[in-house]
């Protein structure tokens, strides 16, 4: 298991067009990645449930995910959560 904790940049959070560019960087990978937030745990391939978790801009999040190509999936969903990659 891969797992990186971050702080997420993007002004407006974890909302809609972030959610939905989290979910698709997740979708580019066998592995299966979470958003753990504040207790709770969304899957990245659910934008519905990343948004529930209500994370806002400058708040810390867990990034984990299991299987062949954890890493490199892990690296593809932070990269959205910090801005490095556009929603």
């Amino acid at each position: 298991m891969t797992e990186r904790r971050v702080t997420v940049a993007r002004e407006t959070g974890l909302h809609a067009r972030p959610a939905r560019a989290v979910a698709d960087a997740a979708a580019d990978f066998d592995a299966d990645v979470a958003v753990e937030y504040d207790g709770e745990t969304a899957r990245a391939a659910s934008p519905l449930e990343l948004t529930a978790l209500g994370v806002e801009s400058g708040e810390s999040v867990v990034v984990r995910a299991r299987g062949d190509d954890a890493d490199p999936a892990v690296e593809a969903v932070v990269d959205v959560l910090v801005g490095e990659a556009d929603p």
